[in-house]
């Protein structure tokens, strides 16, 4: 048997790394959402880059789409927040370029995401 007081910092030890599992946990949820959807979105438009009216919309988020790329090599370590972030705001741009090819019945990917993230 463990002395009381050995006890509770066993117990508080194990409250805090039970935490500390779960953010990371949340972390590494956010990013690999992040990643997927920069890849479903580069895949999209590289595949109806023809389909594409507004060149410039498509460059721009070509660009937006290399950035965030670039951006989740360097910050691998980010909070879930950041990762919430970058998703939400790449979506918001995406969105009405992806959006104008699923109307036209043109093609385009279904990116699967829920609005969760």
């Amino acid at each position: 048997m463990l002395p009381l007081w050995l006890d509770g910092r066993l117990f508080r030890m194990i409250i805090h790394l039970n935490g500390v599992v779960k953010r990371n946990a949340a972390k590494i949820e956010g990013r690999n959402r992040l990643e997927h959807y920069l890849y479903t979105v580069s895949n999209s438009l590289r595949e109806n880059e023809d389909k594409i009216k507004d060149k410039e919309d498509l460059k721009t988020l070509m660009d937006i789409v290399d950035e965030t790329m670039e951006w989740l090599e360097q910050n691998e370590n980010a909070e879930e927040t950041e990762f919430k972030a970058k998703y939400r705001e790449l979506e918001s741009l995406a969105n009405p370029v992806l959006g104008s090819l699923y109307e036209a019945g043109d093609g385009g990917t279904e990116d699967g995401f829920d609005d969760e993230l």
